[in-house]
């Protein structure tokens, strides 16, 4: 902070009628002029009227980007930033740090700190100096404009999404998934006990447990519902339709009797797929050591209660 400090002395940024919004080499990212954000060239990203951003030069309702539902950047209470349709956006603002709402959780992604003469922009997801503003007489909204300009032309929604996909990688040592090759309605994780559907809440109606060859519903259990595993194929624990058998030959799912080659399934890749079909149909994608005997009761809708 000290060395920035010294940069804006040094430099004498206040006397122009343009505030520059610079990087730590003192290149210059952006201007804030009378409530516009422009980029350096020249054009006008974002314009702003109290705490109302809108695109380009536009002031007109339909070019609302955000309204900021905050005093000040650095209140303790959630200021909250509306869309244009008047709905939460992912941007939240809490004591000076910007959160961001990705796949049901909230990610503090930036931070502002004001000294006695310029604001700083802080990158969360590198632990790095974004930019820094040679001004503390800037408003709530030309701030946040200015960090959303950043936001989009540094990638930091895409360093989020890698982040935290690294994150879910690592967490996920030991365990086993299975999901939809097309869409992700649902994902099931195996903990070497339990088979959880999308996430790992032991009190879901759809969580089995598969122990000594035997795979049961954990809550809610019926014995019509529970299958023995026979080292080779799936069948109903206790009697059941013939049917509903199941057995791995060569590498290839098929019913033990009267068998449809339509219905027949292999693994190739990672991937089960039907052998005979339309591309993507009932495909899924197997990472980690997932059992033969899980892969088999996904796959054929065992599982959906």
């Amino acid at each position: 902070m000290t060395y920035i400090k010294y940069l804006i002395l040094f430099c004498g940024f206040f006397a122009s009628a343009q505030t520059p919004v610079l990087s730590l080499e003192q290149d210059t990212l952006l201007q804030i002029e009378n409530g516009q954000i422009i980029s350096p060239a020249n054009s006008v990203l974002f314009s702003s009227k109290g705490n109302i951003i809108f695109k380009g030069k536009s002031s007109s309702y339909k070019d609302i980007l955000f309204t900021l539902a905050l005093d000040s950047i650095s209140q303790e209470k959630e200021g909250v930033i509306y869309n244009r349709k008047g709905a939460r956006s992912l941007f939240t603002i809490q004591q000076s740090i910007i959160n961001y709402a990705y796949k049901d959780e909230t990610y503090a992604v930036a931070t502002f700190v004001k000294n006695d003469d310029y604001w700083a922009i802080y990158n969360n997801l590198n632990d790095s100096l974004l930019a820094y503003i040679p001004s503390v007489k800037v408003s709530n909204a030309s701030l946040f404009a200015s960090f959303y300009a950043l936001w989009n032309s540094t990638g930091m929604k895409a360093q989020l999404i890698s982040a935290v996909n690294t994150s879910k990688e690592e967490n996920m040592d030991g365990l086993a998934i299975m999901q939809p090759v097309f869409g992700a309605e649902i994902v099931w994780i195996w903990d070497g006990t339990y088979l959880y559907p999308n996430g790992m809440n032991s009190s879901h109606p759809m969580v089995w447990k598969y122990e000594n060859e035997k795979l049961q519903p954990v809550n809610y259990p019926r014995t019509q519902e529970e299958w023995y595993w026979d080292g080779q194929g799936l069948k109903p624990y206790w009697g059941g339709d013939p049917s509903n058998q199941w057995t791995w030959q060569n590498g290839v799912l098929r019913q033990t009797w009267n068998n449809n080659y339509k219905n027949e399934y292999f693994i190739e890749d990672m991937v089960i797929r039907k052998r005979f079909g339309v591309y993507g149909d009932n495909e899924w994608e197997i990472k980690g050591d997932m059992p033969l005997p899980l892969i088999t009761a996904v796959v054929l809708g065992i599982l959906y209660r």
